[in-house]
């Protein structure tokens, strides 16, 4: 086992790191899906460390809700961790899932036009959601 161990550090020392980050982006996944359990304390707190140690060695860029984006500055990733939470918490998983797909699409490899189309989608759900689906109607009153 202690072989296997040695091996399995030895390959992610020397592994490219966006498959370092493939490998954390699996884990919390793991963490958070694990026997049909909710996001824990367990796994918030290892995102938060995750967080940390990217942000003292200068990556540029952090753990968002389980995908690994590039940042550009703190208040921007509260604002996602917020809308993230925000949306679950109200019942919004539409709305939510956007968020996390437009996230995903700028991960790595960034694919910025797929990225504002799902973050468009975040907001035309919640549109539709206010306005129980007919925003032209609810915008004439």
């Amino acid at each position: 086992m202690l072989c296997l161990e040695k091996e399995g550090i030895k390959h992610i020392q020397t592994a490219d790191w966006d498959k370092v980050y493939n490998l954390i982006e699996y884990i919390v996944q793991f963490l958070r899906n694990a026997r049909g359990i909710a996001l824990s304390s367990r796994s918030e707190s290892f995102e938060g460390s995750l967080n940390i140690i990217l942000e003292i060695e200068l990556s540029g860029y952090r753990l968002i809700d389980g995908q690994i984006v590039p940042i550009t500055n703190e208040h921007e990733i509260q604002s996602i961790q917020e809308s993230v939470a925000s949306s679950l918490s109200h019942g919004l998983t539409g709305v939510g899932e956007h968020i996390n797909t437009a996230l995903r699409h700028l991960g790595k490899e960034p694919d910025y036009r797929n990225s504002i189309k799902e973050s468009i989608s975040a907001v035309e759900s919640i549109c539709k959601q206010l306005t129980d689906g007919n925003p032209v109607g609810w915008i004439r009153h």
